[in-house]
């Protein structure tokens, strides 16, 4: 299972949405064992990165190439649909 950490501009501050935040750790998938720990790992990204919800772009929880959750702003875990 792997996750998506990614961040994005704003455009609320003027920023580039179609780019990384400015300054942010790069775009990356991450290797991890449950969805609680997807949710572990995007709730340290984001902390690590002082992203705002706006700043968030990553969460998708990949199963192979099957897309099986999303991981929102605040960690929790949702039905990709």
């Amino acid at each position: 299972m792997e996750v998506l950490l990614a961040s994005c501009g704003n455009p609320d501050h003027y920023q580039d949405p179609d780019q990384p935040m400015w300054g942010c750790e790069s775009d990356s998938k991450v290797s991890v064992k449950s969805l609680e720990e997807a949710s572990a790992a995007c709730r340290s990204f984001i902390e690590r990165n002082e992203l705002g919800n706006g700043n968030w772009a990553g969460g998708d929880v990949y199963e192979g190439d099957k897309h099986i959750a999303t991981i929102a702003y605040n960690g929790r875990i949702m039905d990709p649909k």
